[in-house]
């Protein structure tokens, strides 16, 4: 669980990410029946970091949390993004795979 606290006046708002599929479609995917299953749980892990992405920057760009507050999260979201989309790209063929 992720927790990402919004102030605002008085009032202390808790934002938090309870649970996601990022990693969950990742796992599934290992265990998919063909290549493109596995692409598609891969894909689907890419939209759910966007969309935990956008609930974090909700809050910071409203202004009811510091900027900096959740930019922890903010990175580990963009690196997994960057992950999977290195693995979509590999699984293309459109990189090579570095060993």
């Amino acid at each position: 669980m992720a927790l990402c606290e919004c102030k605002k006046s008085n009032q202390t708002l808790h934002f938090s990410l309870k649970r996601t599929s990022i990693i969950g479609n990742h796992i599934e995917g290992q265990s998919g029946s063909s290549q493109k299953d596995f692409m598609n749980y891969i894909n689907t892990s890419i939209k759910s970091t966007n969309e935990s992405n956008l609930w974090l920057c909700l809050p910071r760009d409203s202004k009811r949390t510091e900027t900096t507050e959740c930019k922890y999260l903010l990175d580990e979201l963009n690196e997994f993004s960057n992950i999977f989309a290195s693995i979509v790209l590999t699984l293309k063929g459109k990189k090579k795979l570095e060993i």
